[in-house]
């Protein structure tokens, strides 16, 4: 039975989530916010590569509904429900048992914000393998697999472990990489070298496991010598699905694997050509060695952190700037305390990308906004 590997969710209200972006954006210091010019005035955004043109296939819960993704999410399919509707909902049964009802639902849609946030204008392919319990069989695994190659995905995002190797799954897995398919798993959430987690620990895919907001190993994180990259994965902020909270912070390695999905998407729209082997060159060369943090696991992090900044100074000159954007919204950021001098660009690191304003503009408009900031105060 494959399950996702998240730790724990918390939906995010509004106001709430504005004080959740500032802690994301201070406490993952290496984290680079790439605009530029004077708070509340309009800009011109910096060139950046976005993603466009890649298909990034998400095997997990399925995605949204969500007013973030639905422009980029492309036809996918439920191997669940056996349909053609891979929304990302709840059916309120405790399918599983164990007390919790639909402790998954939403999983995949926060996977996806995190791979919109790195790659803006990357196509995102649902493909639902899991119920909204997090759990699904290797079957539906590997049907989807062939599913997101066959439909033209260069990224595949697979935020699920198994505790045991499947024949099935893995000869989807050869046949995604044959094709040239990027590859990215979590690396499982138990905190252990052994056993190695299934799919993670197959030399054709990318293993990512998670660091914490100090660019330390995840306590819950595993590690191993088949580990390729660390990246965050400690109360990451992303999209969420429930009408009540359209945004939520969660933990665990399936929250690290899409910011390697996104950062792929990105290496391959800059050179579309490169071979799936040299993507993954690109990644690991570009890392930051986090040894010196971490002393009792060198060797089993990989090549290191995921260090965007660094990785784009490596790839060729993007397209002219897009047109220039309204950041008046950005003028709400004093009193909220989310953008300041103390994280002005420095350094580098993974990218909540420049898409992040996006999500703080949409935080904004939520009515409850002001009187839930000023009861909070």
């Amino acid at each position: 039975m494959l399950r996702s590997a998240p730790i724990g969710r918390h939906p995010t209200p509004a106001a709430r989530h504005y004080r959740r972006l500032r802690s994301i954006a201070l406490g993952l210091k290496h984290h680079r916010l790439s605009w530029s010019g004077r708070t509340g005035s309009r800009r011109r955004s910096e060139a950046v590569w976005d993603g466009s043109g890649v298909i990034v296939a998400i095997l997990d819960t399925g995605i949204g509904p969500h007013p973030y993704l639905d422009p980029f999410l492309l036809p996918g399919y439920d191997f669940i429900d056996d349909d053609e509707d891979p929304s990302d909902l709840g059916d309120g049964i405790d399918s599983d048992e164990d007390g919790t009802v639909d402790e998954g639902a939403g999983h995949a849609t926060h996977v996806a914000g995190i791979i919109h946030a790195v790659a803006p204008r990357a196509t995102l392919l649902p493909v639902r393998v899991m119920h909204s319990e997090g759990q699904g069989s290797v079957f539906s695994i590997a049907r989807g697999i062939y599913f997101a190659v066959d439909r033209g995905a260069r990224v595949i995002n697979l935020s699920l472990t198994l505790l045991a190797g499947s024949p099935s799954v893995g000869e989807a897995l050869e046949y995604a990489a044959s094709r040239g398919v990027i590859i990215v798993t979590s690396a499982g959430n138990a905190g252990r070298d052994e056993p190695v987690e299934f799919p993670s620990g197959e030399p054709i895919v990318i293993s990512v496991a998670a660091t914490d907001l100090e660019d330390q190993k995840a306590s819950f994180s595993n590690y191993n010598a088949q580990v390729d990259l660390v990246a965050p994965g400690v109360s990451i902020l992303s999209l969420y699905t429930l009408e009540s909270a359209q945004f939520a912070t969660w933990t665990g390695t399936s929250m690290s694997a899409p910011f390697v999905s996104g950062a792929s998407a990105l290496v391959i729209q800059a050179v579309p050509e490169l071979p799936a082997v040299e993507v993954a060159n690109t990644l690991y060369g570009t890392a930051r060695n986090i040894d010196a943090l971490n002393p009792g696991y060198i060797g089993m992090l990989g090549h290191g952190r995921l260090d965007i900044a660094t990785l784009m100074t490596e790839l060729p000159s993007p397209p002219p700037p897009v047109p220039a954007m309204d950041w008046g919204f950005l003028e709400l950021a004093p009193h909220l305390g989310i953008f300041g001098p103390e994280i002005q660009p420095s350094g580098g690191g993974c990218i909540l990308a420049h898409n992040l304003w996006k999500i703080a503009r949409m935080a904004a408009q939520q009515r409850e906004i002001t009187a839930e900031y000023k009861e909070a105060a």
